[in-house]
């Protein structure tokens, strides 16, 4: 092989190398966008919690009522149904949270599981939460709606008498 030939392989070669290190490149700054919009998410979502949480602990239950407009009986006082109502819009946006973690592919399937459980346990067995859920619709990503329309139905399907 005479050194023209040869110089034009490794030309070729150097071509090969360098797109497939600039593709390297380019799957890691995918990488590292979509890692840093999941944590903006998240953080997002604690700042929602806390909120919550401090409307709660302050007892400013006005904004909770407006979703979940349940009257007070001798069973739930006035206060008791809007820290739920808080608590619940607060676990709605983990909820999220963690769907959109694992949609990202930044939550393994077991703890996925696990968080499917608990969401199908809480919509199934409160209807403070299912009211919520249902009045807060808006402000939900598409997702999110279509899993809690399946937990709610596999819930009460499970609830029904065979």
């Amino acid at each position: 092989m005479d050194s023209a030939k040869l110089n034009d392989w490794m030309q070729v070669a150097g071509i090969f190398a360098l797109v497939a290190s600039l593709v390297f490149v380019g799957l890691q700054m995918k990488q590292s966008q979509d890692i840093a919009i999941a944590a903006q998410y998240h953080n997002r979502t604690a700042l929602a919690v806390e909120n919550f949480h401090v409307m709660a602990e302050l007892g400013n239950h006005g904004a909770a009522k407006r979703y979940c407009p349940i009257e007070p009986t001798e069973d739930r006082s006035a206060e008791d149904i809007g820290v739920s109502c808080l608590i619940g819009l607060a676990y709605m946006a983990m909820a999220d949270n963690h769907l959109y973690q694992y949609e990202s592919g930044f939550m393994d399937e077991s703890s996925w599981q696990a968080q499917r459980r608990l969401l199908k346990a809480i919509l199934s067995g409160n209807d403070i939460y299912r009211i919520l859920y249902q009045n807060t619709r808006g402000m939900r990503r598409e997702s999110f709606l279509q899993l809690g329309d399946q937990l709610i139905a596999e819930g009460d399907a499970d609830r029904q008498p065979n």
